[in-house]
């Protein structure tokens, strides 16, 4: 397949790359809020767009997580696109999701009311001070390639400490982003792996995205730091040989029902031919990396 070929291009340019990792560069700013940004980002979660496959992988562990009568938190929900997706396949739950933008959230609530999804409310909220929400207010906080638009390390362990402080006794997390590949040319060439097939302002943006991650090292420090770790059943996988993705996550007690994984089964039926090449290759990327499959 010609995305397994590029991969290997992209894992090979990263183990000829010098030791020391490249420098992080923060995104240009912290909101996603631009017209176009938020059209093209919406646009690439859905269908068969350059997102379809992550939100599908994600939604997937995130909701394995996930019980009956659970109040969750989605930190940097953007235009809603993957929240909603978990709060369909999971109905018998609460979610709440939370962005800086008020582009965003419009877009978000325009889209649940749409789709006729009732059981997700939104607010705007910077995701290191979330003073609204009580102490041990959640059972799950989930997260969805958002954190590396946080300017600092000192930001990435502030939102870290917030979710350790929201979630309850028995809370879970599945928190997932890109991780720091080694590489610029690696940054640009993954970047523009799909080019043919998204708009150029997603091109860039992604490339921006990659550039600003945080290294492995950098969110387990945060982690350490906030508490996280201090979690019996808390990891962190980093996607392998290639570390483009890294999930901070609970790990699930107890196999999915039969419920959601039909829901799952048919989330994965309809997707288009270039969104099952993806999940295919990111499925394989994690499962070298820890994260074991729940889509087949």
């Amino acid at each position: 397949m010609r995305q397994a070929w590029t991969l290997g291009r992209i894992w090979m340019t990263e183990k000829l790359s010098p030791r020391r990792p490249a420098t992080r560069v923060p995104e240009p700013a912290m909101v996603m809020d631009e017209a176009d940004q938020v059209d093209e980002y919406l646009a690439a979660g859905v269908d068969d767009g350059a997102m379809t496959a992550t939100h599908l992988l994600h939604s997937a562990h995130a909701a394995a997580l996930i019980r009956p009568g659970d109040r969750v938190l989605d930190l940097g929900c953007g235009p809603g696109t993957q929240l909603i997706q978990l709060a369909e396949l999971c109905p018998d739950a609460e979610f709440v999701g939370v962005d800086l933008s008020p582009r965003m959230l419009a877009l978000a609530e325009a889209n649940a009311a749409a789709s006729g999804t009732t059981n997700v409310r939104w607010r705007q909220a910077d995701i290191t001070a979330l003073d609204a929400f009580d102490d041990s207010s959640f059972g799950v906080i989930t997260s969805s390639m958002t954190l590396h638009h946080l300017p600092t390390m000192a930001d990435l362990r502030r939102c870290l400490e917030q979710v350790h402080r929201l979630l309850d006794a028995d809370g879970r997390v599945y928190l997932a982003d890109f991780a720091r590949l080694r590489s610029v040319a690696a940054m640009r060439a993954l970047s523009r792996m799909r080019a043919d097939h998204q708009p150029t302002l997603f091109t860039r943006d992604y490339f921006n995205s990659l550039r600003a991650a945080f290294s492995a090292r950098q969110w387990h420090e945060a982690a350490e730091a906030s508490g996280l770790l201090e979690r019996d059943d808390v990891r962190l996988d980093v996607t392998q040989p290639i570390g483009l993705m890294q999930v901070l996550r609970s790990e699930a007690a107890d196999p999915i029902d039969a419920q959601l994984a039909a829901r799952l089964e048919a989330r994965q039926a309809v997707l288009g031919a270039r969104a099952r090449e993806d999940l295919a290759a990111l499925t394989q990327l994690f499962d070298r990396g820890g994260l074991r499959p729940i889509l087949s």
